[in-house]
């Protein structure tokens, strides 16, 4: 993510682009020292998010979520998510994309779409900032992604912002679901599976706080009004990290 502008971006110890793991923790992959560049959301409008990547693979399910903390808790019940984009996202692509830049720390970017709707490019996407959404000037915005093909994944990038226009209580943040964690990423081994089945070309399905896996890819049509289903109406694997399993 490049905009709004994330922390350590240009400053070491550097924003990477590999996945959260124990080297880069979550939340923010332990990286938030640098917040000299504040965006500021505006409730009730939509915020620009742009992308500097190449390796997409091959899209998946993003999250934007939202905390109040500094620094930034390890507690996701601290983060609230505010959107997300079920499928296709950062890309809709059938794997990488090709590398047509590097910024000057060497971070790889494909060709971009300019728009939410484009294929085999990077997307950009306005994201909706809740009207309730509650007043701050040291908030962070976060992006989260778990990707379609490869390994099972979680990314995350974190941007320092400045939240106005809204209000000065918790009652719709309160209302909203935690961000996904690293530690509530499905387990398979957990539910007695060795490893994901037919995962490779899969694509996580996310609906509030629960992951899973459709096989068969998205229903089309999708049911009116109702949110990303599978097309054969089960997910291979579901997890709610709300649950004790």
């Amino acid at each position: 993510m490049v905009e709004p502008h994330p922390y350590n971006l240009g400053t070491a110890p550097l924003l990477q682009v590999a996945p959260l793991s124990a080297e880069l923790p979550f939340p923010c992959q332990g990286r938030t020292e640098h917040a000299e560049q504040r965006t500021t959301l505006t409730a009730g409008t939509t915020q620009t998010v742009r992308f500097w990547i190449a390796a997409v693979h091959g899209g998946g399910s993003c999250q934007f979520s939202v905390t109040y903390d500094y620094p930034p808790p390890a507690d996701p019940a601290r983060w609230k998510t505010i959107y997300t984009i079920i499928g296709d996202c950062p890309a809709k692509a059938a794997g990488n994309l090709p590398t047509i830049e590097r910024d000057k720390d060497g971070r790889e970017n494909g060709p971009q779409c300019g728009n939410d709707s484009g294929s085999e490019c990077v997307r950009q996407f306005d994201i909706p900032i809740p009207e309730g959404i509650r007043n701050s000037e040291n908030a962070t915005f976060a992006f989260t992604w778990f990707n379609r093909i490869g390994n099972r994944e979680m990314y995350m990038n974190c941007a320092p912002v400045t939240i106005v226009g809204g209000t000065n209580d918790k009652e719709l943040m309160d209302s909203l679901p935690p961000a996904p964690s690293e530690a509530s990423r499905p387990s398979w081994a957990a539910y007695g599976l060795e490893e994901c089945p037919a995962a490779d070309g899969s694509i996580y399905y996310y609906e509030n706080n629960t992951f899973g896996l459709c096989t068969e890819g998205w229903a089309d049509p999708l049911p009116l009004g109702k949110d990303q289903i599978c097309a054969n109406g089960e997910i291979t694997y579901k997890f709610n990290s709300s649950s004790s399993a």
